[in-house]
């Protein structure tokens, strides 16, 4: 970073600050942390007693001697942050998923050449080239996050150096450096240390064109330069990772509420260029399949992320997952981060604590509205993408790491609320509170960093600290990695971490049970030339039935027809197609059993639309054909928790689940050839396809 003496001289550059002394502009003073009070000065104020001069000499004084050592402080947060990143350093692959998902993107792009097109398309091309050289191998690609890391500490020095006070910079770096919350994604293949590092960068091209005084100056020319280049990194933003566009709606807030007419003008065409560009690149370049926004939006829009045949959510639903989400994050994650509260998953929510966290960062925004121009767009940037986030995130995902980009910016306008209000002439005798807050701060992280450090050194292998349900899954999917011929295929929930653990097998993913809506099924009977008769589940039970009807019965399924709002394996009906040839007889001998068969158009949308709501269709033969035209020769069933730290009867068993609905028609559908895992310990087993039960030849 450059200083220079003479304020507002020459072109404005790139994390450049000019003018010595406080920026001013028309209405606030941001502040630089490099005033000095002349000798002899006497500030004296209504209503102040020499006590209180005494503190605000002191605070003074500390201030300014913290702005003159800046530098080291950053270098000694830097050296931290290095030293608790290796202490911190996991070797291993977290189980989430996402994190692997880079990996097998990059790893198909760097191979295949497959554009990644999904959550974020720009940090697997990051980690492309480390996979073309080291590999699918986690200390070289963690590694790159802990550059990463280092890098956002930089940026974010070099971006709030002499435009905030030296005190908040100082606690910013230094609890920054020692947090294991942030820390931690120095050593996974997240994007979130990458996003960091850039959002970090953004800031410093935001403050240098936009907010220091020699920024409005130049001509149209330079103008439109500028904000081709804030476009541009935006636009890197929402590449890595798509919430990063919330930055575009904070800039343009900024200048709306700023009064800066011909900025967001300009702002807004060059964006939307730049957004027309790549969009129109990717269509070159990749086709169609590459422009996904729709596919994004409606996951976003759905009631139920995994079931959107339940349809779209309503503003009632979306009100409800702005009020659980904030409840969640800001009462439970934030603390966590702060070392305040268990990183678990104990739901145990507190309103008030987020309550009074939303109503931290709203005053932050304010105050710094009047204050500094720097902190009102950091806080303005924050509390804009933090809605949109509890507004739009699906309540069933709830992890911090969604929030971990922005925690250092939401810290750092928290405490920049309190320094102001302290900085009033009723509250300085109180100014002792602040340096109070950082102590207290620095040492519930430090405590839980040490306990994380603790936890790290006892790793000893890639299986460490799982539990025996994902212990077993992961074996398993090594042993198909070298037990099975190269070209079976085999299906399974979490596909990138069987990748993983597979060393770069790929697998077929299964990561939702495809149902479909009931108005489909009742539109489908309107336009198709087939007769569909509905049997309750109910009047199935305990009846006696002979070989032939059973085998009739089994040959006619179609679809089932399940409550969501319940559980899948509660099967309202069975949706049945009898053959011409056996229609006559199959239904004369399920009459004959006291089973109720309908078939009337009007009885059915009666049936299906009274009694039960969130009833929705899945069709074996459609599960079976997507397995088998992806050329699917094995598939793998787990048993994992519902609840990660408690091992009981709830599980997550999606494939499972997939081929019990193909097995009620086709009995024998499958044969388990390897089980890794006692029958009462959560095993992962591993089946062999026989299509040949439904008719169908051996996938080539």
């Amino acid at each position: 970073m450059r200083y220079n003496k003479r304020p507002g001289v020459g072109k404005p550059e790139l994390f450049t600050v000019h003018g010595s002394g406080s920026y001013m502009n028309q209405r606030k003073q941001n502040y630089t942390g490099r005033q000095t009070k002349k000798e002899g000065d006497q500030r004296v104020h209504a209503g102040r007693t020499g006590k209180s001069d005494t503190e605000a000499s002191f605070a003074d004084k500390a201030e300014i001697f913290l702005a003159g050592h800046l530098d080291r402080i950053f270098w000694l947060s830097f050296a931290l942050t290095a030293i608790f990143s290796i202490l911190l350093f996991d070797i291993r692959f977290s189980l989430s998923g996402d994190d692997s998902s880079y990996v097998v993107r990059a790893f198909n792009f760097i191979h295949h050449f497959t554009f990644p097109g999904f959550q974020g398309p720009l940090y697997p091309l990051i980690l492309s080239p480390v996979i073309a050289v080291f590999g699918i191998s986690a200390v070289p690609l963690k590694a790159l996050s802990l550059l990463f890391i280092l890098g956002f500490l930089y940026f974010f020095y070099q971006s709030f150096k002499n435009r905030i006070p030296a005190f908040l910079l100082s606690s910013l770096l230094l609890l920054t450096s020692i947090n294991s919350f942030i820390l931690y994604y120095g050593s996974q293949t997240y994007s979130e240390a990458f996003f960091m590092l850039v959002q970090s960068f953004t800031l410093g091209i935001f403050f240098t064109y936009f907010i220091d005084p020699e920024a409005p100056a130049g001509s149209l020319r330079i103008r439109i330069q500028r904000h081709m280049i804030l476009g541009l990194c935006f636009l890197i933003l929402g590449l890595t990772r798509s919430i990063g566009f919330s930055a575009a709606i904070a800039a343009s807030v900024y200048f709306l509420l700023e009064k800066q007419w011909k900025n967001l003008l300009i702002f807004t065409v060059s964006f939307l260029l730049i957004l027309l560009a790549c969009q129109a690149l990717k269509f070159i370049v990749l086709g169609p399949s590459a422009i996904q926004f729709y596919n994004d939006i409606q996951s976003l829009a759905s009631k139920d992320y995994y079931t959107p045949s339940l349809g779209n959510e309503t503003m009632a639903g979306f009100l409800k997952r702005l009020v659980f989400n904030t409840n969640f994050y800001l009462s439970k994650s934030v603390p966590a981060i702060l070392g305040f509260r268990e990183a678990d998953n104990n739901l145990d929510l507190y309103p008030v604590v987020a309550i009074l966290f939303s109503l931290l960062l709203i005053s932050a925004c304010v105050i710094a509205f009047r204050k500094n121009d720097y902190l009102f767009f950091t806080g303005l940037y924050t509390v804009i993408t933090l809605f949109i986030i509890f507004f739009i995130s699906h309540t069933i995902w709830r992890q911090s790491r969604f929030i971990i980009p922005y925690f250092p910016l939401a810290l750092l306008s928290i405490l920049a609320f309190v320094y102001f209000l302290l900085s009033g002439r009723k509250w300085l005798k109180f100014r002792f509170i602040m340096p109070l807050i950082i102590v207290i701060l620095i040492f519930s992280n430090l405590r839980a960093t040490f306990a994380g450090i603790k936890e790290v050194r006892k790793i000893d292998s890639k299986f460490y600290g799982l539990t025996p349900d994902w212990d077993n899954y992961c074996r398993l999917s090594e042993w198909v990695s070298r037990n099975l011929p190269d070209d079976a295929l085999v299906a399974s929930r979490k596909s990138s971490i069987s990748f993983i653990f597979s060393h770069g097998r790929t697998f077929f993913g299964i990561t939702r049970l495809p149902f479909t809506s009931i108005d489909s099924l009742l539109n489908d009977r309107g336009k198709k030339d087939i007769h569909y008769y509905l049997i309750p589940v109910n009047s199935l039970k305990n009846k006696h039935v002979s070989e032939h009807l059973y085998h009739e019965f089994k040959r006619g399924i179609s679809g089932f027809g399940l409550n969501l709002n319940n559980n899948y394996y509660n099967v309202r009906f069975e949706l049945m197609n009898f053959p011409d040839s056996t229609r006559e007889e199959t239904l004369k001998e399920l009459g004959d059993l006291g089973v109720k068969v309908t078939d009337r158009p009007d009885s059915l949308r009666s049936w299906l639309n009274e009694p039960y709501e969130g009833l929705s269709m899945i069709y074996p033969d459609s599960l079976l054909k997507t397995l088998f035209k992806a050329g699917v020769t094995h598939i793998m069933t787990d048993n994992i928790r519902y609840i990660p730290e408690q091992k009981n009867s709830r599980f997550i068993t999606l494939t499972e689940k997939y081929m019990n609905f193909i097995e009620a028609k086709y009995p024998g559908i499958r044969t388990k050839i390897m089980q890794i895992g006692t029958d009462d310990n959560e095993p992962a087993s591993l089946y062999r396809i026989n299509y040949t039960q439904a008719g169908l030849p051996e996938p080539r």
